[in-house]
C-alpha cells in the first residue's frame, strides 16, 4: 500500500473516531466503555423524561394548549354572545383614512422582486397566500411593521394617525 493510501486510510479513521467521540460527547451520552449500569439507566431516565416532555405519550388530539389556559385567565370576564352583539350591538367609532373604490389590487409589485431590500417580500408561497387574503390588520407598533404591512398588502396609506394610541388599522379588499 502506498504511503498516500495510508495516510488517507488513517486520516479517515481519525476522522470516523472524532465524528464518534463528538456526537457522544454532544448528546450527553455514557461512553460505550462505561461499566457502570446505574449511570447508564440514570442518563437512559433522564433522556425519557426529556422525550416524554416534547410529546405526548399516545397520538392525541390537543385543543387547548398549556400556554392559551394560561393567557385565558387574563381574558374579560363579561363577554356577550355573537348573536347578541349582532343584534344589539354597539357603535364602534372608526376613521375612514383612505377609501379608493377604484383601486385595483395589482398582482405583482417591484418590491416582491428578489433584488429588493435582499428579497425580504420575494418568498413566493407568501406572495400566493397574501393575494389570497381580503382583509389585513395590523397596529401601528413601529416602523418594522409598518414596512411589512404595507408591503405585503401592496398599497400604501398613512398610518400612525394617532401618537399616542396603538391604534388597529384594517385594509379591506
Amino acid at each position: 500500500m502506498s504511503k498516500a493510501r495510508k495516510g488517507y486510510v488513517i486520516t479517515i479513521f481519525i476522522l470516523i473516531s472524532l465524528s464518534v467521540s463528538f456526537t457522544t460527547y454532544s448528546q450527553g451520552l455514557p461512553n460505550s466503555h462505561s461499566s457502570d449500569p446505574e449511570e447508564v439507566n440514570k442518563r437512559v431516565e433522564e433522556l425519557e423524561k426529556r422525550l416524554n416532555r416534547l410529546e405526548p405519550p399516545k397520538p392525541t388530539k390537543i385543543p387547548i394548549s398549556a400556554e392559551q389556559l394560561e393567557a385565558e385567565k387574563y381574558y374579560p370576564t363579561e363577554t356577550f354572545p355573537i348573536p347578541t352583539v349582532m343584534d344589539k350591538g354597539k357603535k364602534i367609532h372608526f376613521n375612514i383614512i383612505k377609501n379608493d373604490p377604484g383601486y385595483i389590487r395589482p398582482v405583482y409589485e417591484e418590491h416582491w422582486h428578489s433584488t429588493y431590500w435582499g428579497g425580504r417580500w420575494s418568498y413566493v408561497p407568501m406572495r400566493i397566500q397574501y393575494a389570497l387574503h381580503r382583509l389585513f390588520t395590523t397596529y401601528d407598533i413601529g416602523i418594522s411593521g409598518e414596512l411589512n404591512f404595507k408591503q405585503n398588502v401592496g398599497i400604501e396609506f398613512p398610518m400612525f394617525q394617532n401618537k399616542t394610541d396603538l391604534d388597529l388599522y384594517i385594509v379591506v379588499f
